[in-house]
């Protein structure tokens, strides 16, 4: 980490916020360059022009909606381009985040190209729905009505949690309660020791200091209880670059 002889070229998509690498929120887009502090870095969102002016959109990292992103580098310009947009937005022409660096140091002629991430105390997958790369030139589009799904519980499921209830309450509950106290018997049950919140952390849930993630972001597999997220981009090229990637987002990590 912040070696030169590292050779890593990376933009992440963070939804903790790690002091230890100085990161701005819980939910930004960061161009990390031989080291896991950004070089650059801001809340993630996008760009969008009304009456001539622009203003940002926001994009929740954890909401677990589609996300597609370009990641360019002009070798001329020396200058790194980063755009978000939500699947059924088409790409803005103002990027989200720009870094003017000369990555000649940092790109050999041989490089490795793809994705990397790691999570934090919560388990969590890592989703590319879809992805091109190219070198010298502008990637192909995404054809989005091609991408898969994921498969994720219904907004129908999330209400039925309260079925769950004792029925001794009758109607003389706070729902809001009853379905936060439900959902953290969930977490706190995990099948995974690592994927329990800390009684820190339950207590924080409790005073609702923090939030629950949404019930639809929690998943079923054969390990228990899971949640799903997917996130950093990390690509090293040469001279002109232009990834297109489109990502689900789910939960967080790094």
């Amino acid at each position: 980490m912040g070696n030169s002889s590292n050779h890593v070229f990376g933009v992440e998509f963070d939804t903790l916020k790690s002091l230890e690498f100085a990161d701005i929120d819980n939910n930004h887009v960061g161009i990390d360059i031989n080291d896991l502090k950004s070089a650059n870095s801001t809340t993630a969102g996008y760009y969008d022009n009304y009456n001539n002016e622009w203003f940002i959109r926001d994009i929740s990292l954890s909401s677990g909606d589609p996300i597609q992103v370009w990641i360019e580098y002009d070798g001329v310009k020396k200058k790194i381009d980063v755009t978000l947009a939500p699947i059924n937005v088409v790409k803005p022409t103002r990027p989200l985040l720009s870094l003017t660096k000369d990555l000649s140091p940092i790109l050999n002629n041989i490089m490795y190209v793809g994705f990397s991430s790691a999570t934090g105390s919560i388990r969590t997958y890592h989703d590319v729905l879809g992805w091109s790369f190219k070198v010298d030139g502008k990637v192909h589009d995404l054809i989005i009505s091609k991408l898969p799904t994921l498969t994720r519980f219904s907004e129908k499921k999330e209400g039925e949690i309260l079925e769950a209830k004792d029925e001794n309450f009758g109607s003389d509950y706070v729902s809001d309660e009853v379905e936060l106290v439900l959902k953290l018997g969930l977490l706190c049950s995990h099948s995974e020791p690592l994927a329990r919140p800390s009684m820190r952390q339950v207590m924080q849930y409790l005073e609702r200091d923090i939030p629950l993630p949404d019930l639809s972001l929690l998943s079923l597999s054969s390990f228990g209880l899971t949640f799903g997220y997917q996130e950093v981009v990390k690509d090293k090229t040469m001279s002109h670059i232009s990834v297109s990637v489109t990502e689900s987002l789910l939960s967080g990590g790094r």
